[in-house]
């Protein structure tokens, strides 16, 4: 397993993202809704915000080397920080269920 090079693409990517004012607005979103209840009428606009960024993102670099995270860190990660969260989880249902619908 490669972690200093996933963390060095990480922190660049990251670095990257908040130079963004888009990404500057959704980030806090994102993180107001971690206490939010799995049901919250506001998780799909921001389900859908989320994707759009991230859609633009990728078709402004389209030949960026961006890797997928490894699952097993992104797990590690989020197992250790303790971040579980209902509404986190629904969020990630909807953008599966909308990559699902793209295809």
């Amino acid at each position: 397993m490669a972690c200093p090079r996933e963390a060095e693409t990480w922190i660049a990517e990251k670095r990257d993202a908040i130079a963004d004012p888009e990404f500057r607005a959704i980030y806090p979103q994102r993180d107001a809704a971690f206490d939010w209840p799995a049901d919250d009428a506001r998780l799909p606009a921001l389900a859908d915000r989320t994707l759009r960024w991230m859609a633009q993102r990728a078709r402004a670099s389209p030949n960026d080397a961006r890797s997928a995270p490894d699952a097993t860190i992104a797990r590690l990660a989020a197992t250790f920080a303790g971040a579980r969260s209902a509404a986190w989880d629904r969020l990630a249902e909807i953008a599966r269920a909308a990559a699902a619908g793209s295809r």
